[in-house]
């Protein structure tokens, strides 16, 4: 049986996500992700998380979506050191 943890420092939640920890934080400072704090050290909640990313847009805001993949310079004609 797995255990699943109550809670997440901001770099596992940050693996857990698949958001930066800069990106948890903003948005912890943003007031759009809770946060809970034992002296300095800052955890969320798994529960906080999930919302979170539920809250989320479905689709990317018009004008803003990526269109070459992460590695498009790996590709032979696009690679400056070839």
């Amino acid at each position: 049986m797995t255990t699943q943890k109550l809670a997440y420092t901001f770099e596992e939640a940050a693996e857990q996500s698949g958001y930066s920890v800069r990106t948890l934080k903003q948005q912890v400072a943003d007031g759009n992700l809770a946060a809970r704090y034992a002296n300095t050290k800052g955890v969320i909640r798994h529960e906080d998380l999930a919302e979170w990313l539920d809250r989320l847009p479905a689709e990317p805001p018009a004008g803003r979506v990526k269109t070459k993949p992460a590695d498009w310079w790996t590709e032979p004609e696009h690679d400056p050191f070839a």
